[in-house]
């Protein structure tokens, strides 16, 4: 659910797991090697009380791509959620949930989510396994009583199978339907652009995509970086400069909504630039159809208010010219075979 306390919430609802939330670095025993994280990216967190194991990950991925989890049965995660898309979808407001509804954000593109500390624009939950429980309640989105849910699972006997091998254990219940989310949300990695292969030593950049890194690091990798090309953090990058009040679900409101700390009023998390290419429309609320309108943004089009981040405060206006190189480093970010990797798909 998405509204003020949401972290609160979702963690009352979870008290009874009893479970510390740590995260330790990936380990094959118990669990499963994970193939295709380079050597400086480094080790991939997870948490102790929900380590991966292939049976776990493959019923998380027939939950995601499942419409059992919605009120109706015709909606799934993957709606909203789709793998050509890098795991975002091309609506600038998502409106198919069971009620049909515009929601109040862009739909985040998933993928290399186990180095994130929050989920959600604003970091409403703080893991994974909690975040499944936004949408699996909220009212425009799957919306499914919990008690029906857990009663279709455990009349399917195809689930009954999964859920036996992924947790060794014939009860189903809303935690592991959670973990098993978590699980397959975590296996969606994605480190194969041309980028990788350039650090890799296998290929070299183009004199346009060198001058467009150059770019990019003397303007941009403040907030998009290191190789994740996010900060993991909340700014304000001046999207709007009228940052009124009107109630919890006022986008104006950011990383605020959370926190209810003034200066992070206007404040959402910083996206990886990773795939950008195939995530459009930007920004939380989708306002920007393409790479060059966010440019531009940046370029000229900055609105000032108190939580405007300091780094912007002072923008570079980008010619024409360095906006293409810019988006040519950009398009060098981009995973073809994340978008098109069957072991992600509906199968």
């Amino acid at each position: 659910m998405r509204f003020i306390f949401l972290s609160i919430v979702l963690s009352f609802a979870f008290l009874s797991c009893k479970e510390e939330v740590q995260k330790k670095e990936f380990s094959p025993e118990p669990g499963i090697k994970v193939p295709g994280i380079p050597s400086y990216i480094g080790a991939m967190p997870q948490p102790e009380y929900n380590l991966m194991t292939p049976e776990g990950i493959a019923l998380g991925k027939k939950l995601f791509y499942d419409p059992i989890l919605s009120k109706n049965n015709e909606v799934a995660c993957a709606s909203c959620h789709i793998q050509e898309k890098a795991f975002a979808d091309e609506l600038a407001i998502s409106n198919v949930g069971v009620s049909g509804n515009d929601l109040k954000r862009n739909a985040s593109a998933l993928f290399n989510l186990a180095w994130y500390e929050g989920s959600f624009w604003d970091g409403g939950s703080g893991s994974l396994e909690l975040q499944a429980l936004g949408p699996l309640k909220h009212s425009d989105e799957l919306a499914k009583p919990l008690d029906t849910l857990i009663r279709d699972l455990k009349a399917d006997t195809s689930y009954q199978k999964m859920f036996l091998a992924a947790f060794d254990t014939n009860v189903i219940d809303l935690r592991k339907v959670c973990y098993a989310l978590a699980q397959f949300e975590r296996s969606l990695l994605s480190f194969n652009a041309k980028y990788d292969s350039v650090l890799q030593g296998k290929v070299a950049f183009t004199a346009v995509e060198e001058k467009g890194k150059a770019l990019f690091e003397e303007n941009c990798s403040s907030c998009h970086s290191g190789h994740h090309f996010t900060d993991f953090g909340y700014h304000n990058n001046g999207l709007d400069g009228d940052l009124t009040f009107e109630n919890p679900e006022t986008p104006y409101w950011g990383r605020f909504r959370i926190t209810l700390d003034s200066a992070d009023i206007g404040k959402y998390r910083t996206p990886s630039l990773r795939n950008v290419i195939y995530t459009s429309p930007y920004m939380h609320d989708g306002r920007f159809t393409s790479l060059g309108e966010v440019i531009k943004h940046y370029s000229s089009g900055i609105h000032h208010s108190k939580t405007l981040d300091e780094k912007l405060k002072t923008n570079k206006r980008f010619t024409r010219e360095e906006t293409l190189a810019l988006i040519a480093f950009l398009k060098t970010l981009s995973d073809e075979n994340f978008v098109t990797n069957k072991k992600y798909a509906d199968q």
